[in-house]
This record gives structure tokens, sequence and C-alpha cells, in this order.
């Protein structure tokens, strides 16, 4: 990797005219390398960042400020810009708005990133300023890395016939790994494991500092530093009742008594009488900015598919029609083949979860609804992490 450093005010790129590209040609039959330019003032997610796309083999350069981005820009091209939201002095956003002022890098591809918004109209803000995609990068693991720990996620793989522990990949399909562990997997390092204390140990094994368990509440083979519940704050705990007359696998007061914190997702008051711990809010928000006026056809297998439709509408998308799965089906090229049918003219468009449960080949002409949890505080989260997992 290579590491490029400069700073430059703002008036300098308004005025200074464009350099001519002197790079050297690539070598014959060689792929030829392509420049990315990572912008964040923290140098513990450049590090994250570079962890991440290293493996791509591309040129990855670095620029701790808006200030900074720019003068690179003046000097090389880029193939993308990732770019930081929330850096002091000029933020993300204003970055963006003056690269796209210079003629020679008003079409760049830019993809901010960051690790939690303050409302819909903060992501929205990074699409207007011709944003290609908008990562929030998941809060849990993005400040435990910036705390100098390496987390891993340890999962069942439900839905996948891996028995574990094996460490998730790209390589693997949802049939092998679970849908949701290949999403895990986007994050951070993702363990499969039906037996959670075999995989712990995988993680310890690798490097791991922290494990952060998913649907673990309820397994008590590993000890915990920290327990949170996570509800959807309209529906709740259903009718209240345990399988199989109803969804939940113990009385909420039981489970919420041993839970740190509670994290409610949307609007709602679910019942947690009794409980005196913190409450934490967190709201879904899309990248559905593209389907706005368009006529869509939605699918999904997911727990609350209703509720991928309402964010396909809230995005101002025509909804011309819908078929609804069982979670976590295992769909076929059939299936998929018949759906294209139905939707005829309209686009044929899912969630992330069921994108990567379809094959390789069946993916083609399907768009996908991105969704975030973004807090409305942060910072709280925070707090709770400090206290489980401090800096080592």
């Amino acid at each position: 990797m290579k590491l490029i450093t400069a700073v430059a005010p703002k008036e300098a790129w308004l005025s200074t005219q464009d350099a001519g590209n002197h790079e050297e040609p690539a070598a014959p039959g060689l792929a030829p390398v392509t420049d990315i330019l990572m912008v964040d003032d923290r140098e513990d997610k450049l590090l994250a960042l570079d962890a991440t796309l290293s493996s791509l083999g591309q040129n990855l350069v670095k620029a701790r400020s808006g200030k900074e981005a720019l003068r690179l820009l003046l000097k090389q091209d880029f193939a993308v810009i990732l770019l930081d939201v929330s850096m002091p002095g000029m933020d993300g956003f204003e970055t963006a708005a003056l690269i796209r002022t210079r003629q020679k890098t008003e079409h760049t591809p830019i993809i901010f990133v960051t690790a939690f918004g303050n409302s819909e109209t903060h992501v929205s803000r990074g699409y207007s300023l011709g944003a290609v995609d908008y990562i929030v990068a998941p809060i849990i693991p993005e400040i435990l890395r910036a705390k100098g720990h390496r987390p891993y996620f340890l999962t069942r793989g439900y839905g996948g016939a891996t028995h574990g522990p094996a460490l998730a990949s790209r390589a693997h399909s949802a049939a092998e790994m679970g849908d949701e562990a290949l999403l895990l997997a986007r994050a951070a390092p993702t363990i499969v494991a039906r037996d959670r204390a075999a995989a712990a140990k995988l993680a310890k094994d690798k490097g791991a500092t922290v494990l952060v368990m998913d649907d673990g509440h309820q397994n008590f083979s590993l000890r915990k530093s920290l327990s949170l519940v996570v509800a959807d704050a309209e529906t709740g705990f259903g009718n209240g009742l345990q399988i199989p007359a109803g969804p939940l696998r113990e009385p909420v007061a039981q489970g919420v008594a041993r839970a740190d914190a509670v994290m409610l997702v949307g609007d709602g008051a679910p019942d947690l009488s009794g409980f005196r711990g913190p409450v934490l809010r967190a709201r879904l928000v899309s990248d559905g900015g593209s389907f706005a006026g368009q006529p869509v056809f939605a699918f999904a297998g997911i727990g609350r598919p209703e509720k991928f439709v309402a964010s396909l509408e809230a995005a101002g998308a025509s909804v011309i029609g819908s078929c609804f799965f069982a979670d976590h089906h295992p769909y076929t090229d059939d299936e998929i083949l018949e759906l294209k049918a139905v939707a005829g003219d309209g686009m044929l468009v899912t969630t992330e979860k069921d994108f990567v449960r379809l094959s390789i080949a069946s993916r083609e002409g399907i768009k996908v609804l991105k969704v975030a949890a973004v807090f409305d505080d942060g910072a709280a989260m925070e707090r709770l992490l400090d206290r489980a997992a401090p800096r080592p």
C-alpha cells in the first residue's frame, strides 16, 4: 500500500487548474491497478478500511481530512472515493460538494461511510450530493475496532448445512453458511458453529479479542460481558406467549431481567415493565431513493416482509405487486424465473438477506433495497461497549 499525505486549503481547490495525469502505463499482460481514496480523520477507521480492502490488490491512498483529499485529487485520478461524513472542520458533505465543482471529478464515484447518522435526512443529503452509495457501518464492530479490538461474530448459521466451527467467506453460499452469516461476514470475521464454545475457541485462536454473539441471549455456554435484547418497537414481543403458542423462547420479564440494555428499532413502546436499564432507540434507513417513481415488484422471505414493502413505498417507489416466502426460504432458479415473468416491466426488488440466497445466475436484473440501523444516540452504545470491552 502506498501512503500519500498532503494538506491544501479550500481556496486552492477552487482556483487550481487540473493537472495532467502522468501515471506510467501498466506493464503488458498485467491488469491495471486502480487508486482508491479513503478519507477519514481517524487513523483507526482508516486502518479498518485498509484491512477490509487490502485483499482487492488495489492502491489504497489515505487522506486524513477533506482538505487533504482535495489536494490529492488535484494530483491524481481515483477510481472511487470512500468519504467519512463526520470529520472536524470540513465534513464529508462539504468535501463532496467541492469535489463536484471540478469538471474532472464531478463524476468520480463517492461512497459515504459512517458508523451512524442522525436521521434519514442525513442519508438523503449524501445522495443529493451525487453519492453512488451510503454505507452505514455496523456500529458494534466499528466501535470495537476503533478501540483497538479485533471483533469476531459467532452465529449458528441458521438455514445453512455447516455444523462448524468454520469461518464464513465470500466463497461460501447461503446454503452452506446461512444468509445471516454471509451478511455478518461483510462487517467482521464470522464463525459459524452449532457449538458456540467451539466457535469461541476458533475465534480466539485466530486472534479475536471480542466475541459478538448473534442470537445468543438464551445460550448459556459462554459467560457474557454485555447482553442486548433487540426488539421491533412496532410489534414488540408479539402475543407475549412462548413457542409454540407464540414467538418467544422465554417470558419477556425473565429475558429482559438478564439484559444490560434493550434496543428498540422503529416507533412504538412495547411493555418493558420492570426493566430499569438503558433503552436505546434505532431506526431503519434505506437507500431507496433510486426507486422513487419507479414501478417495482417486491419479493422477500424475511420475518416481516410487509415492513420491506413499506420501506419501498416510503422511498417513493410504486409497488405494483409483491410475493412473500417463509423466513430463510431457499430460492430455486425456477421460482426466480417465475417472479421475473410476473413482474413484467416492473423492477424486481428484494432485501440483502434474500439476495444472498439467490444463485449467481438468478441475481441478474434483481435490485436490492439496502437498509441500516441508525441510532438516535450512538454515544449511548459507545458507553455500553466502553464498560464491557475497554481499550486493550
